[in-house]
């Protein structure tokens, strides 16, 4: 049986973004931090105007960068539910704190 969300229960992930100077937030829905990472680029994919400098061509990069076994997220010592993450472009690099959210 293929893996999907539906045979999962879903976990809400804020994603805190340091791009090129600015601070971005978004909050995705996924099964665990690994998939939230792709349902993140696929949001901002979406919503690439609201973050100054992210176009087309970084979206493509950051898409190849996240299938790379040494971009996974890593755990934050001593807190729980607290990842880090980094992914480098030609215009920038992506330093990426993800929390796993309560949903009320």
């Amino acid at each position: 049986m293929p893996y999907t969300m539906a045979n999962k229960k879903a976990l809400k992930f804020t994603f805190i973004v340091n791009f090129r100077g600015g601070i971005y937030c978004a909050q995705v829905d996924a099964t665990n931090v690994n998939e939230s990472i792709l349902q993140w680029i696929n949001q901002i994919e979406k919503e690439r105007d609201q973050i100054k400098f992210l176009g087309n061509k970084i979206i493509s990069e950051l898409k190849k960068e996240v299938q790379h076994d040494y971009n996974i997220p890593v755990p934050l010592n001593g807190l729980k539910n607290i990842w880090f993450v980094s992914f480098s472009t030609r215009k920038g690099s992506f330093l990426i704190n993800i929390v796993k959210t309560a949903s009320k």
